[in-house]
């Protein structure tokens, strides 16, 4: 059955245009959560696409706005790992090139992760403590603790180097 555009998908309210709205509003972001977290742009570009049709495919429970912001994550979170099973770093050719250009960007790549992903959740992608836990799959005060570790791992490259910008900018506080 072919439908017009615009036309509501299936029994549900979100139309083509809102959907590709969706895409085009979040994309960028998923991307290069992914591709700080995989360390390949290969990776991520290709997570990503899957990350937006398996949106597509669970459309019906989608939703819109921040809701969707946080499924369209959990997707690329699940995907991540999913690929990132088989390798626990970066690849090594990757490594090599980072080290001396960028050592913050280093310094991420080295985390664990968990604490990688965290940490870009929390400190790139502002990710309340409650979000992060439940897009790793773990408490609010689990997600908390890997933030800090990896705050804490980053800070001291940041604070050895004269390069590093200013990525960072508040340390996580203990539980309020």
């Amino acid at each position: 059955m072919c439908r017009s555009i615009g036309q509501p998908f299936e029994a549900t309210g979100v139309s083509q245009d809102e959907f590709d709205t969706l895409v085009a509003a979040h994309h960028s972001e998923i991307y290069t959560y992914l591709a700080l977290v995989t360390g390949r742009a290969s990776d991520a570009h290709d997570l990503s696409q899957r990350t937006f049709l398996r949106a597509f495919e669970t459309r019906r429970s989608l939703g819109l706005g921040a809701l969707a912001r946080l499924r369209l994550f959990g997707i690329a979170t699940d995907l991540c790992r999913t690929c990132l099973r088989s390798r626990s770093s970066l690849p090594r050719e990757l490594r090599s090139r980072v080290v001396d250009k960028h050592p913050l960007l280093s310094a991420i790549a080295s985390l664990p992760i968990k604490q990688r992903m965290a940490f870009a959740l929390r400190k790139i992608h502002e990710f309340d403590y409650e979000g992060v836990g439940h897009l790793l799959r773990c408490s609010s005060q689990s997600a908390r603790v890997s933030v800090m570790q990896a705050f804490r791992k980053v800070s001291e490259v940041r604070s050895a180097s004269s390069t590093a910008g200013p990525l960072i900018t508040t340390e996580p506080t203990v539980k309020e």
